[in-house]
């Protein structure tokens, strides 16, 4: 039986801030031995022995997606892009409609990349028993954990019968603890498990409309370089516990106990406890902004002056391009850097330094089979706003704009 992750990468842990924000949301930041919980998803998945997965997640973060796999060597199948939010119900519904024209045969396993579980091979057996018990019925399972202390009105639960039959399903009660106190509960991880058939059923019996519009979501869809790109959506769709699970009947859905313990890891008390590290320390690291071609960390800025470090992906090229309120000056950490400066070629192995001087056409290129780090330090007025490109293998050629 062969499982299809569908990584769902869209969310903005706004409750985490500020360790999450709008520029390095949850998934992306570092967690444990430098990986992102993104990270350690595709790693549980590539585990498991998934198939490549299917993410979906925010345009303004489409290289985080790609190069945080990139590091691993853990590609996904597709990459799918929302344009505006849209909501789970509806990034389901959508991801589904992929997998039934890309992987018809295949069992879907949704999941959100910003959990965190105790053992990894335990929540592998956990997904692999529920798979194998929807094999040859149409309808979807999901897993549940052990019961917090205290109950919180933040997540959802499943109530279930002794042979993990869902009775119903509770989205974020307001009063936790007196529906806990009858019948037997779990704390819903939000990771499901079924065919497409299966979740195709639900929507179109539950939600209709959602469905239908996903599926002309897919359809105007647009390759964009190693991306597919939705259009806009008018407005967020309802989350798919509401939209699908609430409505469901006991009928068609499973439970699952997972068999190792589960976090949300969603307030920065909770954050702290699962990685022994203070939040503000965290919080002073150097960021990572990602890039197509690769990334950088911002080490240190003024008014007149910054500090980067570059880190380009082998076989990757800046664009070609100058600024007009800056130099910079290169210095090779590692690897091997090839720098056309004004029509020139210049070779640099690490140690080896270069400046570009004001105004300067140049282009950095790794030709190389490992990352190649640059140190870099601009003076004069640095910002990313200053560059004009005349070449770049990203869409990003533009005129050069005035800073403000």
């Amino acid at each position: 039986m062969q499982l299809l992750p569908i990584i769902l990468a869209g969310g903005a842990g706004s409750r985490l801030y500020p360790l999450s924000t709008p520029d390095r949301p949850k998934p992306f930041i570092p967690f444990r031995d430098g990986r992102s919980l993104y990270q350690l998803t595709l790693q549980r998945c590539a585990r498991a022995g998934m198939l490549p997965p299917l993410v979906i997640g925010s345009a303004q973060h489409r290289y985080g997606l790609q190069n945080h796999a990139r590091d691993l060597g853990l590609l996904p199948a597709a990459i799918v892009l929302e344009t505006t939010p849209l909501g789970t119900a509806l990034a389901v519904a959508t991801a589904v409609q992929w997998a039934r024209l890309h992987q018809p045969q295949a069992m879907c396993v949704v999941l959100p990349c910003d959990h965190v579980f105790g053992e990894d091979q335990e929540w592998v057996e956990s997904v692999q028993a529920l798979a194998a018990r929807l094999a040859a019925r149409q309808k979807i399972g999901l897993l549940g954990a052990a019961l917090s202390s205290p109950p919180s009105s933040e997540v959802g639960y499943i109530e279930a019968d002794a042979a993990g039959q869902m009775l119903r399903f509770v989205e974020k009660p307001t009063s936790p603890h007196t529906l806990l106190k009858r019948g037997h509960w779990y704390s819903n991880c939000g990771q499901f498990v079924g065919s497409a058939h299966a979740f195709a059923a639900l929507f179109t019996r539950h939600t209709p409309d959602l469905w239908q519009q996903s599926e002309a979501l897919l359809r105007a869809a647009q390759p964009e370089f190693e991306f597919l790109k939705l259009p806009a959506c008018a407005s967020i769709a309802p989350s798919f516990d509401r939209a699908v699970l609430e409505r469901a009947g006991a009928a068609q859905v499973l439970t699952q106990p997972l068999s190792t313990t589960f976090s949300d890891v969603g307030t920065v008390s909770s954050w702290c406890a699962h990685t022994d590290r203070p939040w503000q320390d965290q919080c002073r690291a150097p960021s990572r902004t990602e890039r197509p071609w690769g990334y950088f960390y911002s080490l240190s800025q003024s008014e007149t002056h910054r500090e980067k470090e570059l880190h380009v992906y082998p076989d990757q090229r800046l664009s070609m391009q100058r600024h007009f309120k800056r130099s910079e000056h290169w210095r090779v950490t590692y690897g091997q850097a090839d720098v056309w400066l004004e029509g020139a070629l210049h070779v640099l192995k690490p140690g080896d330094a270069l400046d570009i001087p004001i105004g300067s056409w140049h282009r950095l290129i790794n030709t190389g089979t490992d990352m190649l780090v640059i140190h870099e330090t601009q003076r004069g007025m640095p910002t990313e706003a200053d560059i004009e490109r005349a070449e770049d293998d990203y869409g990003r050629a533009m005129a050069y704009q005035a800073c403000a």
